[in-house]
């Protein structure tokens, strides 16, 4: 994964050789959800502050990330003049090299040494560095496209699979159940499926949860709060539009706008609500709920 390559680059540029001057390697990957910089060795940085780096920030991984341009600093008054935030939070008395690794003028993560008291970057190094940034950002775009291939792989055994055990089913009913059992094995965490009444209401259909002890909550989940047809719940919105809509976050206000009352949302955070993905059901090209 581009995890493990970034975790073996920083731990290759940290041992140390008899004449190296290298106090320590970091690599930060880019994230998108929420978008930021993300430091992937286990090891946390002290008080974690650089752990996650907005990708607007002054901080130089975050300025490399914009600019996708190396920068070397070789002494500590040339980093405060520069990047005062970055030296005076953490780095004051080092030098540091910043460098972009770029996948086709794409910035997928950022390589930083820092290096105590001045350090002098001479031509051969900056030479160097350029290619082990280069071999790195050539590993990572393999282990992307890696993971690319077996999602896809994952994605067309759950697609023909799905076809195969609902095509089995002997009615409607039996068809969602085996769809959120396929659902909760390959998607997510909680399945909820809805479908519309003759009353164009949402009646639920299935609510399961993939860890049994947590059913009882989603039991009362589905009990006490159908979705309103009417309101602002995502599914309630797919099957008016006919449009998927998702998520990787769902904020506190999210939850409470799309929940009846204080229980509700109470719910919602026992079940530990984070991200969510809703698409439409259709048949013969009209939408009859979501799951």
């Amino acid at each position: 994964s581009p995890a493990e390559v970034a975790t073996v680059l920083a731990s290759a540029m940290s041992s140390k050789g008899p004449n190296s001057e290298l106090d320590r390697a970091d690599v930060w990957l880019v994230h998108d959800e929420p978008p930021r910089l993300v430091r992937t060795v286990e090891e946390p940085l002290a008080g974690g502050e650089f752990d996650e780096i907005p990708l607007d920030s002054d901080l130089p991984v975050a300025v490399v990330f914009r600019t996708n341009e190396p920068v070397y600093v070789a002494s500590p008054e040339d980093g405060e003049a520069r990047f005062p935030a970055w030296s005076a939070r953490r780095l004051a008395k080092t030098a540091f090299a910043v460098l972009p690794l770029s996948i086709k003028e794409e910035c997928v993560g950022i390589l930083a040494l820092t290096y105590p008291g001045e350090h002098r970057f001479e031509l051969d190094e900056c030479e160097f560095l350029t290619t082990v940034v280069d071999q790195a950002s050539q590993a990572i775009d393999k282990a992307r496209l890696y993971e690319e291939q077996a999602q896809l792989a994952t994605i067309s055994a759950f697609l023909a699979n799905a076809a195969k055990v609902m095509a089995e089913a002997p009615h409607f009913q039996d068809a969602l159940d085996r769809l959120a059992t396929l659902a909760l094995a390959a998607l997510g965490d909680l399945c909820l499926i809805d479908v519309l009444d003759d009353d164009d209401s949402l009646q639920r259909m299935v609510a399961r949860h993939r860890d049994p002890a947590r059913q009882h909550l989603v039991d009362d989940l589905h009990r006490r709060y159908p979705p309103d047809a009417g309101g602002q719940h995502p599914a309630a919105d797919v099957v008016r539009t006919g449009r998927p809509r998702w998520s990787g976050h769902m904020s506190d206000d999210f939850l409470r706008k799309t929940t009846h009352d204080e229980d509700h949302f109470l719910l919602t955070k026992a079940l530990e609500f984070s991200s969510y993905l809703t698409v439409p059901l259709a048949a013969d090209e009209n939408v009859i709920g979501s799951i």
